[in-house]
């Protein structure tokens, strides 16, 4: 793993209108300034910074991710002393900006209609619940109800997979036993052979027991 000061290019894309980009990866552990010595500012050439917040290591910790046109990439480098360097703090409005991949940025860039920005939501709302980490927050963060997104998820089980037992204990640990019967209800009304129902039902029964 390094944060690649070679010059070269890792991988390119041929989009949907056949317009051809070039993705540069830069990788590292941790970090408070990345090295940038080697980019060239070019209109579709795109710098992908992963960062691994110190758990290279940890399988299951997902790394941040920030997709930087080269073109912003050389404006807000800084010197120090023979290096070019980004700064942690220039990154944060660039995360998970896979949109610019998708549909290039600025001039270049195509308008990106509700149901896109949906689905690239979705991507990302899907990929931070894998950790399960505050899961109300992150579904909020993302403008999705419960119900939705698992709506979402099930258009493609085979690539959106999700621990729908565990998030519904996740999410509903600490909200009224009103809230869990109001969602049992809505996914009744829909299908009473929805697997899911019987894991609200178990969630009732144990917040009625109180070992909830």
């Amino acid at each position: 793993m390094s944060q690649g000061n070679k010059k070269g290019i890792d991988i390119r894309v041929v989009r949907e209108d056949e317009s051809v980009i070039s993705i540069d990866v830069k990788s590292v552990g941790g970090y408070s300034s990345l090295v940038v010595n080697n980019v060239v500012a070019n209109y579709n050439h795109f710098i992908v910074f992963v960062i691994y917040k110190n758990k290279f290591e940890d399988v299951i910790s997902i790394p941040d991710i920030y997709i930087v046109p080269s073109t912003i990439v050389v404006e807000i480098a800084k010197s120090f002393k023979d290096e070019k360097r980004i700064m942690k703090g220039d990154l944060e409005e660039y995360k998970n900006k896979w949109q610019y991949i998708i549909k290039g940025f600025g001039e270049d860039g195509w308008e990106i209609d509700e149901k896109e920005e949906e689905h690239l939501n979705f991507v990302d709302c899907h990929r931070e619940l894998q950790q399960y980490e505050n899961v109300t927050k992150i579904l909020k963060k993302y403008n999705f109800t419960f119900e939705y997104f698992i709506k979402l998820c099930r258009r493609n089980p085979q690539r959106f997979s999700i621990d729908e037992e565990r998030l519904i204990f996740k999410i509903y640990e600490s909200v009224s036993i009103e809230q869990l019967i109001r969602l049992r209800n809505n996914f009744l009304r829909e299908s009473k052979d929805n697997p899911i129902i019987e894991t609200l039902n178990v969630a009732i029964k144990t917040r009625e027991d109180g070992t909830f």
